[in-house]
């Protein structure tokens, strides 16, 4: 059997190299609160498709907090992932049965899937009593509001700092 002969100059710097990549620090994996901030931020960074990634990542990491994060559900909306958004909203009323813009942004998600009728049929209730839950008028007749509301971010902004527009979440 043949043996392999390493020159004294191979062998330094095989040991060197292997050192290296022993001491070279490990990138260390952003923390469920850097993610939550991270993903937030894109959003009011209008970056909604790197939003919704950055909270898939953090679905990814912590399953148990899906339910609770409303937010992910605007972000994919605007990302035009809508069957995501929509599974977002149903999920969400689970832990939050009383918000009342959850059925809102549902019926969006539903309508760009499957047409204004088909949402209007698919109202998700509000309350833990569906009995007694308010009627909620025509989500289109909020789009007049919505419409204008873009302009209106744009001139509150103008007065805050970066990190009091993220505190909003």
């Amino acid at each position: 059997m043949p043996v392999s002969t390493v020159t004294r100059r191979e062998a330094v710097t095989l040991v060197a190299s292997g050192f290296a990549l022993v001491v070279q620090p490990v990138a260390a994996q952003p923390t469920p609160r850097e993610l939550f901030t991270e993903a937030v931020q894109l959003f009011f960074d209008a970056k909604p498709v790197e939003s919704a990634r950055t909270f898939d990542q953090l679905v990814v990491a912590v399953p148990g907090a899906e339910p609770e994060l409303w937010q992910r559900g605007l972000a994919l909306y605007y990302a035009e992932r809508f069957e995501d958004g929509r599974k977002q909203f149903e999920l969400h009323r689970t832990v939050n049965p009383n918000d009342v813009e959850n059925p809102a942004w549902h019926f969006l998600c539903v309508a760009r899937l499957e047409g204004r009728e088909a949402a209007r049929g698919k109202l998700l209730p509000v309350g833990d009593d569906v009995s007694t839950s308010p009627k909620l008028p025509d989500p289109f007749a909020w789009t007049t509001t919505w419409a204008r509301w873009p302009s209106c971010m744009r001139s509150e902004e103008a007065g805050r700092s970066r990190s009091r527009a993220s505190s909003r979440c």
